[in-house]
C-alpha cells in the first residue's frame, strides 16, 4: 500500500512539473517574436539650448538608422533642435521622406501607452512631427503630446528609400521616449520594427 501511494505521489508531481514546463514555454513563446526586432537605447539627447547665434536653424542631436538594424534599409530617424520653426523647440524628421510617423491634428507625434496596434488602419502619417517646444521660453504654447508625460511610445512607418519611395515595401514599427514638462529634455529609451513588410506591430511588443 505504501508503494502505491509513494508511486502515486511521484505520478502526481511529475504531472504538476510537466504542465508547469509548458506554461512557461507558452509565456516565452508569446512574448519573443523572431519576427520583431527590438534595440535599448537608453540615450539622453542633447539638453535643448535657445538658438545660439542667427545663423543656427537646427541641430541632429540623434538618429536611428534602420540599416543598422535587422531591417537593413534605407531608413533614418532623426531628433532635431530647431530654431526655423515657430515655436522652436525639438522635432522628429525622417531624412529624405523615407520614413513617416503618426501625428495628430496639432502636428504633434502622437503618443501611445504599451500595447496600441500600429497599422495601416491608422491615419495622420507625416514624414515630419513636434516631439515638444521650448516651454520655458514659450510656457504658452501646445504641451503636444509627450511633454512631461512620463515613458510613452509614437508610432513609425518605415520605408526604404533605396528606389525611392512610391513601391517600397513599409514596415511598422515604434519609439519609446521620455521628454520633461519644459520639453527641454528627451530621452530616447528604446524602439521596435516589424521584420515581415506591411504587418502590423504593437508598441512595446518584443
Amino acid at each position: 500500500m505504501k508503494a502505491i501511494k509513494r508511486t502515486a505521489v511521484f505520478f502526481l508531481i511529475a504531472a504538476i512539473s510537466i504542465v508547469s514546463a509548458c506554461k512557461k514555454d507558452k509565456k516565452e513563446t508569446e512574448v519573443d517574436d523572431p519576427a520583431i526586432g527590438v534595440e535599448i537605447v537608453n540615450k539622453p539627447l542633447d539638453t535643448y539650448i535657445p538658438q545660439p547665434t542667427p545663423n543656427d536653424r537646427f541641430r541632429y542631436t540623434y538618429s536611428i538608422d534602420f540599416d543598422n538594424t535587422a531591417l537593413k534599409i534605407n531608413c533614418n530617424l532623426g531628433f532635431v533642435m530647431s530654431w526655423e520653426r515657430n515655436p522652436n523647440g525639438y522635432y522628429f524628421h525622417f531624412n529624405n521622406s523615407v520614413g513617416q510617423l503618426l501625428v495628430n491634428s496639432n502636428g504633434f507625434a502622437k503618443a501611445f501607452d504599451k500595447g496600441a496596434t500600429i497599422d495601416g488602419s491608422l491615419a495622420g502619417w507625416n514624414s515630419d512631427g513636434a516631439l515638444a517646444y521650448d516651454y520655458v521660453k514659450e510656457p504658452n504654447a501646445d504641451k503636444g503630446e509627450l511633454a512631461g508625460k512620463g515613458d510613452k511610445y509614437f508610432a513609425v512607418k518605415l520605408i526604404d528609400g533605396s528606389n525611392g519611395t512610391g513601391q517600397n515595401p513599409l514596415y511598422f514599427g515604434w519609439v519609446k521616449v521620455n521628454v520633461s514638462a519644459n520639453g527641454r529634455d528627451v530621452k530616447v529609451l528604446e524602439f521596435g520594427f516589424q521584420t515581415v513588410a506591411g504587418k502590423g506591430i504593437k508598441t512595446g511588443d518584443k
